[in-house]
């Protein structure tokens, strides 16, 4: 099986809003993309194409962990990332854009996204196999159940006493 390497690299990370005159005052990149959500400027030491995968969970800005370099910038160095932010609501993408700032964040690079979805699918296959242990036997070992304690008798008087019968309930209102 074919394992895609990845370089780790601490980058540079900040979000740039194009619906807000981003990229020159225009929706495309330079590589003739337009510009969506899961794209990123990167430095001329990356070709475009190439998949950057940040470690931190980028969730509760409606963001990817990947991102592929379609662009460039002229404040965009090579240790340097800068993640499109254009979820459709340019007064959120601001509040985003400035929560996070520019932030030290450690990537993982892939020449291209052949390679990022090899290594994903490496992990979860790896998963999976740490889930489906074999035994010496070749049977799959399965998770002991946990013993759940049989009821006891239901008290009848006191704190604990069960409720008294459920009332009967009328007829259905029309």
């Amino acid at each position: 099986m074919h394992m895609a390497a990845a370089l780790l690299l601490t980058m540079s990370v900040t979000f740039y809003l194009p619906d807000a005159g981003g990229i020159n005052g225009g929706p495309f990149q330079a590589d003739g993309t337009h510009a969506v959500i899961g794209y990123a400027a990167c430095g001329t030491r990356f070709p475009f194409g190439t998949v950057f995968k940040l470690t931190v969970d980028m969730s509760p800005y409606g963001l990817p962990q990947a991102f592929e370099c379609h662009d460039r910038g002229s404040l965009v160095g090579n240790m340097s990332l800068d993640l499109v932010m254009r979820t459709g609501n340019l007064k959120q993408d601001w509040v985003y854009a400035r929560a996070w700032g520019k932030r030290p964040v450690p990537v993982f690079v892939y020449a291209n996204l052949g390679e990022y979805i090899t290594a994903e699918q490496a992990v979860y296959d790896t998963n999976i196999a740490v889930a489906q242990t074999v035994t010496h036997r070749g049977h799959l070992t399965r998770p002991t159940p946990i013993a759940v304690p049989a009821p006891g008798p239901v008290p009848t008087a006191g704190p604990t006493a069960a409720p008294g019968p459920i009332p009967a309930l009328g007829p259905a209102p029309d």
